[in-house]
């Protein structure tokens, strides 16, 4: 009878620790990331733990669920060295310095702030310069150097606000004496509207220098371009190289057997 008692507690304490163990498991240290199995709301479930990551196996079909705190999340959006010690300390169960932490994620924030301040500011001076060349397509760079994400930018492209008459007046045709001829004037063809769109898209900063190809002419259609005399740029085929500073203005036509489809000028501004 001690012996079947034996086995018999012997059984239970097994099937309990088999309970326990992926309970245990899918706790965190440090308590900056809750692994759940399945879908969890993690604002109403875990309110400390807000942000909600989702882990997908492809070979059981398995789903699991990551909430996160605040402070964990936005350290690994920061990345880099400072998040591979911080997650280093959290998964080693150490006390961080959690005043340094905060310290750290403020300042990354400020920059960000800033970061987009200045995408903005090239979006308002590209937008005034396009309002001053109705027609024009008119692109301001900005770029940046970021303590926690190296350097980085781009390009601004804008069109005036301001409507343009492009209409063509034709004087009255008079039956009597002429012959009416049906006339019009249209801007560019979608095909040649969706092209200037992809290039004005094309020119990226890395730092202070500005490389960059222009895209294939549409199939069936042919690409002209011309730097404007003055532009302090170089352009070779579809290859562009801009100043640090300066102007680079291009003319850009797209023509197909010979008939215009639309034409476009493109102005980059450094600075």
């Amino acid at each position: 009878m001690t012996v079947l008692r034996t086995r018999i507690a012997l059984i239970l304490a097994i099937a309990l620790a088999l309970v326990l163990v992926p309970l245990v498991a899918h706790a965190d240290t440090n308590h900056q990331v809750i692994d759940r199995p399945g879908e969890v709301d993690c604002q109403n479930v875990y309110p400390d733990h807000p942000i909600k990551g989702m882990t997908f196996d492809a070979r059981s079909g398995a789903v699991s669920t990551q909430c996160y705190t605040q402070t964990y999340w936005d350290m690994n959006m920061i990345g880099g060295q400072v998040f591979d010690d911080f997650r280093a300390a959290v998964n080693q169960g150490s006390n961080y310095d959690e005043a340094a932490v905060n310290l750290v994620i403020s300042d990354w924030k400020a920059e960000k702030a800033a970061i987009e301040a200045l995408r903005t500011d090239a979006e308002n001076r590209a937008q005034v310069a396009a309002d001053a060349h109705p027609g024009d397509m008119i692109c301001k760079a900005w770029s940046y150097t970021s303590k926690y994400n190296g350097s980085g930018g781009g390009s601004v492209c804008m069109v005036s606000n301001t409507p343009v008459d492009v209409s063509v007046k034709h004087p009255v045709a008079n039956p009597a004496t002429d012959s009416v001829v049906s006339e019009s004037l249209s801007a560019a063809t979608p095909v040649a509207v969706r092209y200037f769109a992809k290039a004005a898209a094309t020119p990226k900063f890395q730092g202070a220098k500005l490389k960059f190809t222009l895209p294939k002419a549409p199939k069936g259609t042919k690409l002209t371009v011309f730097k404007s005399a003055g532009s302090d740029c170089s352009l070779k085929g579809r290859v562009v190289k801009a100043s640090v500073t300066g102007t680079c203005e291009l003319t850009m036509t797209i023509t197909k057997k010979g008939a215009i489809l639309g034409t476009q000028k493109l102005t980059f501004t450094r600075g």
